[in-house]
């Protein structure tokens, strides 16, 4: 495993839940949300511990709640967070200015198995090519079967399919850099309307909302090619995504329904693995 390509690995921290997301519940980072005894935070650096392409982790957030909860705390690395995401993204990116790569992770990812990161990490390097790219996960919306069946998700509507976005994306530390680049505000402002399509095409520009609109509102007006392909003229930046075939990429934690179904799903698990060893 010597010879395998580390990368650099930003796990956003900084995140906040502005209202209870069960009882008793104070609004506080997501990262800190407790489930099954441990912050939702540790499950996502379990998932990281066993991938051989695990570099350095550093963790955009507060730094004294953090080291408090999360195992090891002196084996990563911190970073105050931005306030807002881009803000916090830019200051991902300039921590680990000199790396080549980074893989940025939402902390709030409570059902995060470390399979889907090696997948995404895989496919990234397959469909690289020359140029500034940023490659990001989704997954179809047909792909939530099984127990994810009725998992509270929110997903965008294209003419030619349904995806929900994951919460990885792999990226150059210098790809925001020089004019006509994307700024922490544009980042801002598409984040927090990553799950409404119309705030969506607004964020990418007045063209792209005004066609969306004369279109009478249809989900289904453009495709996802043309989405990308116009995102990607506008930012300079190659927008690539990668479709992974595991929903909990996609089920991270706003929402008091979204909370439940991670906490019941984990607690179904812990019961299977019980079973298991006494069988």
């Amino acid at each position: 495993m010597s010879d395998v390509e580390k990368v650099n690995i930003v796990i956003l921290a900084g995140g906040l839940n502005r209202i209870p997301l069960f009882e008793g519940d104070v609004p506080s980072h997501k990262a800190l949300l407790p489930f099954g005894g441990r912050p939702c935070i540790q499950y996502v650096l379990d998932a990281l511990k066993p991938l051989p392409e695990r570099g350095r982790v550093c963790l955009v957030g507060p730094e004294a709640e953090l080291r408090r909860v999360v195992k090891e705390p002196d084996g990563y690395e911190y970073v105050p967070d931005g306030r807002t995401f881009g803000g916090s993204v830019f200051l991902g990116l300039e921590h680990f200015r000199d790396s080549k790569e980074i893989l940025f992770i939402t902390a709030d990812l409570p059902l995060l198995t470390p399979s889907p990161i090696a997948s995404f990490l895989d496919l990234c390097r397959r469909k690289k090519e020359d140029g500034r790219q940023l490659f990001f996960s989704a997954v179809d919306r047909s792909h939530f079967s099984g127990p994810f069946q009725n998992a509270p998700k929110r997903c965008s509507r294209f003419r030619d399919m349904t995806i929900c976005h994951g919460n990885m994306a792999l990226l150059h530390p210098g790809i925001f850099e020089g004019k006509g680049s994307i700024s922490r505000e544009r980042i801002d402002t598409i984040y927090r309307n990553r799950k409404k399509t119309l705030q969506t095409c607004w964020a990418f520009g007045w063209p792209f909302a005004l066609g969306y609109l004369l279109g009478g509102g249809m989900m289904r007006l453009f495709t996802l090619d043309q989405v990308l392909r116009f995102a990607s003229n506008r930012f300079k930046v190659g927008l690539i995504p990668v479709f992974l075939y595991d929903p909990e990429i996609a089920l991270d934690v706003d929402e008091p329904a979204d909370y439940e179904f991670a906490r019941h799903l984990l607690e179904s698990r812990t019961l299977e693995e019980m079973t298991g060893k006494i069988a």
